[in-house]
């Protein structure tokens, strides 16, 4: 299966429109992200990528993880790159961490048991009352907009995902159903100060977002 994600990523956006994006990130976790995480937690970021999220956000200790080996370039010095396998327990100890992210991630996967499994290893990482931040782009409300991407393999609603969730054993804590537009890649230049504008005006996120933002916990008993 093609999985060359760094030149998948390479050819979809420009370097002007990946610069952008760290600028969105960084906009994204400051204005709104950081409250569900704290700044002092120890933090994993599944599904890395660019490491725009791990790097801007502000954490203890903090992993990025992520299939792709070449994505260990952008991380930043104070993040820990883990080369991931979705069949290979992560190198890190049950209650380890504090909290866990991922987005854009869960559709790349190429199977319902890899979902499982990484769902599975979230939950084995994270201390009890631990929480899983995901943002996931909602085929619910994308239709067939959602397969644009080449390397979209699997289909997610927030139901669905709430459900693989709940299997594992986490506790449902806040669902946005409609938070994020589905991409940056858009015919105009993304703006911080747009983002801090659709952040603070919820009628924007109800007519564009098409991604949504969904928070689970580890129960502590």
């Amino acid at each position: 299966m093609y999985q060359d994600f760094e030149k998948i990523y390479h050819t979809r956006f420009s370097a002007d429109e990946r610069a952008e994006k760290i600028k969105l990130w960084d906009c994204l976790v400051k204005s709104y992200l950081q409250k569900f995480f704290g700044k002092d937690k120890v933090i994993i970021d599944f599904g890395c990528g660019f490491c725009e999220f791990i790097n801007a956000v502000s954490g203890k200790k903090k992993y990025a993880y992520d299939i792709e080996p070449a994505f260990e370039k952008f991380a930043g010095p104070d993040v820990e790159f883990i080369k991931g396998e979705t069949a290979r327990p992560l190198p890190l100890a049950d209650n380890s961490c504090d909290c866990a992210f991922a987005s854009n991630f869960f559709e790349h996967l190429r199977s319902r048991d890899e979902v499982v499994f990484i769902l599975g290893e979230a939950f084995r990482i994270l201390k009890p009352s631990g929480r899983m931040v995901v943002i996931q782009p909602n085929i619910a409300l994308l239709g067939g907009a959602y397969w644009d991407f080449f390397d979209h393999i699997l289909p997610f609603t927030d139901k669905s995902l709430l459900e693989a969730m709940a299997i594992i054993g986490f506790r449902e804590c806040y669902v946005k159903r409609r938070f994020l537009p589905y991409t940056t890649k858009t015919r105009g230049r993304a703006r911080t100060s747009w983002l801090k504008l659709y952040l603070a005006l919820p009628f924007l996120q109800w007519i564009f977002g098409k991604q949504s933002l969904i928070i689970v916990e580890k129960p502590d008993v």
